[in-house]
């Protein structure tokens, strides 16, 4: 699911990522789909700004992968700079 932050409040999006548009993204779950994810939506230009892991350590491992991004072990998105959330986490969580 990928969700973007407007006005304050995130909403859920259904739009198309264009190939010229550029965002901040920060990723919630440092599981296997993550450790792709991350790299290669980097490799398309966007910005990886935070990758949030209940195991701070599988996030802190993701962030390595990319340019600048924080590893978070906690759910505060209040200060992020994201534009886009996007959830990589288990289908029963």
């Amino acid at each position: 699911a990928i969700f973007c932050q407007e006005n304050g409040f995130f909403v859920f999006s259904k739009k198309w990522f264009n190939s010229r548009m550029k965002f901040k993204i920060a990723i919630l779950g440092a599981g296997n789909v993550a450790w792709h994810l991350a790299p290669a939506l980097e490799d398309a230009g966007h910005e990886i700004t935070e990758v949030y892991g209940r195991d701070i350590e599988k996030a802190i491992g993701i962030t390595e992968r990319v340019y600048s991004a924080e590893p978070k072990d906690d759910l505060d998105f209040s200060e992020s700079r994201a534009q886009i959330f996007i959830l990589a986490v288990k289908d029963s969580a």
